[in-house]
C-alpha cells in the first residue's frame, strides 16, 4: 500500500482513536458508529501495535460489511 493514500493522510492528523474510527464509518458507510462499533473499534487500534495495519483491518471489515454492500 502507498503510505501517502488516505488512510496514510488520516494517521497524520491529531484525532483521537474514537475520532479516526468515526471518520471512517462516516467516510464509508455514511452513518456514525454505534457505541458498541466505536468502543470494539476504538479499543481495537488503541492496542494494536501497528496502527496503519489496524486502520486497514477496520477499513476492510466496513467495506466487506453487508450494510455498505447494500447501500451501492
Amino acid at each position: 500500500t502507498k503510505p501517502e493514500n488516505s488512510l496514510g493522510t488520516l494517521l497524520k492528523t491529531p484525532k483521537s482513536d474514537t475520532e479516526l474510527v468515526e471518520t471512517l464509518y462516516w467516510t464509508i458507510l455514511t452513518r456514525p458508529p454505534g457505541d458498541y462499533e466505536r468502543t470494539a473499534t476504538a479499543d481495537y487500534l488503541g492496542k494494536s501495535e501497528n496502527r496503519r495495519e489496524a486502520l486497514e483491518d477496520i477499513t476492510w471489515s466496513l467495506l466487506n460489511a453487508k450494510e455498505f454492500l447494500l447501500r451501492r
